[in-house]
């Protein structure tokens, strides 16, 4: 049985190291105000804001919230793929500190600059990276790596980038990105769940208007720290911070929230304080980092710069853009742009830097082309 578990952009700016004060409360109250309370993660990581709590009543809690914004043309969402010999439902990921989920991704295209834990998993050894089994749906860059199972809400991203909490009751359609939750605890703007379990928490959630992602965790298991939150408490809490559905995700030693800090050579370092055993005195406690079954973290996307068109013989175009090779990209023309484009080619894999692709015209006319670049 499963248990819990840029168009491109040049920028030059100063890099800071950002300094959060937590403003001290008794419970939230109306709609946390983001555009005065909530601070940039990073000059360089656009859509995302942070929110940090220290709640007293009804007991020591720790809250960080991350808002992301979805219509931020860049920004991505990305999760765990699959393992080597991955097998469904038996051998779906490796385990990995969500930490490491963020720091190994700087070495490729997708650069994680902060991300949270995610699904609950067949825990076998918190300790180290070993053979997962998730529960639930779980989709990474368009492919799935578990499979949706009954009664299990998921958090996922379609295939035309709105993200969305759904409860499956067959195999879903396509989507970019999923991961997948003990249970609801925001359901269309009504607070759910017990409300006498405390544990460390780890929860999702989405807004009515499907603008802004939440990434929120409740630290616990730390007496004069952070003592943990109900199911029932952190969907009040999503939705004080704007959510309108909402999910609770694998929590108690697994809650983690990291970030890539670019200040002084780059690190990833921990956002809240996780607890994977036992009780602590501290304050702030000794953090103490779970291998987790997967993560979901946000990366930006470096997006194709058309650079030549060259007219060849036989009615032929061949275009050159800006990109990476572990990209793919999707041609689109028209010869109305006032009818819009259609679909020319999918699936053209990226050079070393430069993309290219020869299409036949068919007849002597004006032609419009554009590239996007494929997740």
């Amino acid at each position: 049985m499963k248990i819990k578990k840029i168009e491109k952009r040049a920028f030059v700016m100063a890099l800071m190291l950002l300094v959060l004060v937590a403003p001290v409360a008794f419970a939230q109250s109306g709609a946390y105000d983001w555009a005065q309370a909530g601070v940039p993660l990073h000059a360089s990581y656009p859509g995302v804001i942070r929110a940090y709590v220290a709640v007293n009543s009804p007991r020591l809690m720790k809250i960080n919230c991350l808002r992301i914004d979805m219509h931020e043309a860049t920004l991505r969402l990305l999760t765990t793929g699959r393992k080597t010999n991955w097998v469904d439902g038996s051998s779906e990921t490796m385990t990995k500190r969500t930490r490491d989920f963020v720091s190994e991704s700087q070495s490729g295209n997708r650069k994680v600059v902060a991300a949270i834990n995610a699904s609950p998993w067949n825990l076998t050894n918190a300790g180290a990276s070993v053979a997962a089994n998730l529960t639930g749906l779980a989709v990474s860059r368009g492919t799935l790596v578990s499979s949706w199972q009954a009664n299990y809400p998921s958090f996922v991203v379609m295939s035309n980038g709105v993200p969305a909490i759904i409860k499956p009751s067959s195999a879903p359609g396509a989507m970019k990105s999923a991961v997948t939750g003990f249970s609801q605890v925001l359901s269309n703007g009504a607070v759910l769940g017990n409300t006498s379990t405390l544990h460390p928490r780890t929860v999702i959630g989405v807004s009515e208007d499907a603008r802004y992602v939440f990434f929120m965790t409740v630290d616990g298991r730390a007496t004069m720290w952070s003592q943990g939150a109900t199911e029932n408490e952190v969907g009040a809490w999503l939705k004080h911070f704007g959510a309108y559905n909402g999910i609770n995700m694998d929590g108690g030693g697994s809650t983690t929230m990291a970030w890539w800090n670019p200040a002084s050579g780059g690190s990833a370092q921990l956002l809240n304080v996780p607890r994977a055993n036992v009780i602590s005195t501290g304050n702030p406690p000794t953090a103490e980092e779970r291998y987790n079954g997967n993560n979901i973290g946000v990366f930006y996307v470096a997006q194709p710069v058309m650079q030549s068109l060259e007219l060849g013989s036989n009615f032929t175009a061949t275009l050159r853009w800006s990109s990476k090779p572990d990209y793919t990209y999707t041609l689109w023309r028209t010869t109305n742009l006032a009818t819009g484009f259609t679909v020319r080619q999918t699936g053209i894999p990226g050079g070393s830097s430069v993309g290219t692709y020869t299409d036949a015209m068919g007849v002597a006319a004006a032609m419009f082309w554009k590239v996007e670049l494929e997740e």
